[in-house]
């Protein structure tokens, strides 16, 4: 992301989760409406990691993980869920957050196979995952 362009990015993605989350309070039963939320709070995090601001990006994902994985114990046979969840792990792994480590993204890839929920697009993230798990202090790549 262009660093001059950042600020504009967050306001607009600011305004996006504005909107997110008043349409999932008018539908709280809405799974779309909840994983827009996630969404636009995964791009809030992206922004913040870029500008180097750690604790905001953190709290952010956190959110995001936390509804992605209500939204997939409602729809356990959801492989978007599932997905969501493991791009969150991803994030929260890669930025070196507390709790949330290589192994967590490579336990939840492996549930999501087990169950028949792995696209064949994401075992090469998969793979990464491992890669990076097996690196002395969970580096990543």
């Amino acid at each position: 992301m262009n660093q001059s362009r950042a600020p504009e990015a967050l306001k607009a993605y600011d305004e996006g989760l504005a909107i997110s989350r008043k349409l999932a309070a008018l539908d709280p039963t809405s799974a779309q409406a909840q994983r827009d939320v996630s969404v636009s709070l995964n791009k809030i995090a992206d922004v913040y990691v870029n500008q180097n601001r750690a604790a905001e990006a953190l709290k952010a994902y956190d959110e995001a993980l936390a509804t992605r994985r209500k939204l997939a114990a409602l729809d356990p046979t959801s492989a978007v869920a599932q997905r969501d969840i493991a791009v969150s792990l991803w994030k929260l792994a890669s930025m070196g957050a507390p709790g949330h480590d290589w192994a967590a993204v490579v336990a939840q890839f492996d549930a999501m196979k087990v169950r028949g929920l792995l696209a064949p697009a994401d075992e090469e993230f998969a793979d990464r995952a491992r890669a990076n798990a097996a690196k002395p202090g969970g580096a990543h790549d």
